[in-house]
């Protein structure tokens, strides 16, 4: 990746710095910018029938202490995803969405661990949309009566979430492997915890990170700079005096597992179960931290794709059905893989998990296998550059870690065998090994479980 400073006087006194980042392997290129605000605004020009816009916070669903300096201050769980609801009610009582698609804009939004984002996408009229969305997220309006609406719409969702299996064994694995860190907590919150939210508790967290030096504002499609920079003037018109802090991410290690094996019981047809392997290497950060995700992305391929000896085996013996799936998570005081699928022996299934992750210690792992999965993961990195949604994302997603977004192509490329390796010989142990299943109640314990 290259990096070229530019002449911040073409773009106005409200821009305060400029590079154009460019990456060789991909044939891309963006440009960064700097808002007086400390917005980051990053943009890639492209001539597509769509404009896709994020606009991203660096304040997520772990992000419950609230306190400056020393001194803790601690939120209920659920704050983030509850603010982000209510960022769409008007004062007036309204829906903002139905203003995007007035417009033409198809709009949404998702909370995840560590940061909150607002999308549109249109094919004509982005300015508007754009104007709409930047003042729809930095000047809220809350009320007792909109709380209470949402509250109770937010608590059907978590009920919902209680009674799905696949929901259900994934967080309660995180809360397997996670005594004390924030993210063995539901991203919506509990029903107690929405409980203890109100307007003054939103507004607060509003003002602290729902600030322009803490979010990141990424533009994809057929678009003018100048505008795009007009409209943030506008948008934010005192942003210069609105500084915010940044979210108190300093997390105690919680040591090993207490609990290895957790069952509950569910009004489902099936049992479903979820396999996590910890990784307690939490202190990377930047760069290293990126280079984490990329190595234990191919490991996760090579070792529980459709393609991986395990799937084949547990599928052709009957112990699975081929809704079975695996993913990485990490974050800061956090690493997993999770392993999601169903099948009537669950038990049975942790075992051949176990039995296999030991041959693989014997046998090693495969040289080819690794470079047949880190080019398949060079290429979905080049076709996510395909569609302007992706390609907003995407570089949201690395600019709000302080990235660029061609940083990952170049640390795919330096991977070698034996990061995979050492990362294989590093996190799968049987102490960092976990399994949380759903049972349906009707059959008691049936199953392999007991």
């Amino acid at each position: 990746m290259v990096a070229q400073r530019l002449n911040t006087d073409i773009f106005g006194e409200n821009i305060i710095a400029a590079e154009r980042w460019t990456s060789e392997s991909l044939g891309e290129s963006c440009l960064s910018l700097t808002h007086r605000s400390g917005l980051k605004i990053v943009v890639s020009q492209k001539k597509k029938s769509t404009v896709s816009c994020v606009l991203a916070v660096k304040y997520g669903a772990i992000d419950t202490d609230i306190g400056i300096g020393n001194t803790p201050r601690m939120t209920p769980c659920g704050v983030a995803h509850f603010l982000e609801h209510q960022l769409f009610t008007r004062a007036d009582g309204g829906d903002w969405q139905e203003d995007f698609s007035a417009m033409g804009a198809e709009v949404n939004a998702y909370t995840a661990y560590d940061r909150t984002a607002y999308t549109f996408s249109c094919t004509e009229g982005y300015e508007e949309a754009l104007y709409l969305l930047l003042s729809m997220v930095l000047h809220p309006t809350f009320t007792k009566k909109s709380v209470q609406k949402e509250r109770g719409i937010i608590a059907e969702e978590i009920k919902m979430n209680f009674d799905s299996p696949w929901e259900r064994v994934y967080s309660e694995l995180l809360r397997m492997m996670y005594s004390t860190h924030p993210v063995r907590e539901d991203i919506c919150g509990s029903l107690p915890s929405i409980r203890g939210i109100t307007p003054e508790l939103l507004y607060e967290c509003h003002k602290r990170f729902y600030t322009p030096d803490n979010a990141v504002l990424s533009v994809c499609g057929d678009v003018d700079i100048d505008r795009i920079i007009s409209i943030c003037n506008k948008a934010i018109p005192q942003a210069a005096s609105a500084k915010g802090q940044p979210p108190r991410r300093e997390f105690v290690s919680d040591g090993k597992m207490e609990c290895r094996v957790s069952q509950v019981s569910l009004p489902s047809q099936k049992p479903v179960f979820c396999i996590g392997i910890r990784d307690n290497r939490v202190d990377v950060r930047g760069r290293e931290l990126l280079k984490r995700d990329a190595v234990m992305s191919v490991l996760g391929e090579m070792l529980f794709s459709r393609t991986a000896p395990l799937y084949n085996k547990l599928l052709e013996g009957g112990l699975i059905s081929p809704d079975f799936s695996h993913s990485t998570a990490l974050g800061n005081g956090f690493c997993f893989f999770s392993v999601i699928g169903e099948g009537d022996e669950p038990r049975r299934v942790y075992d051949e998990f176990e039995k296999y992750i030991l041959d693989v210690y014997q046998n090693g792992l495969s040289e080819k296998d690794f470079l047949r999965n880190r080019r398949i993961m060079y290429a979905d990195f080049v076709t996510a550059f395909d569609t302007t949604e992706d390609i907003a994302n995407t570089m949201m997603n690395y600019v709000i870690d302080g990235m660029s977004p061609f940083d990952f192509i170049d640390t795919v490329k330096e991977m070698t065998f034996a990061d995979v390796e050492n990362t294989f010989f590093d996190v799968m142990k049987t102490d960092n090994f976990a399994l949380s299943v759903a049972m349906p109640r009707a059959w008691k314990n049936q199953g392999g479980m007991k």
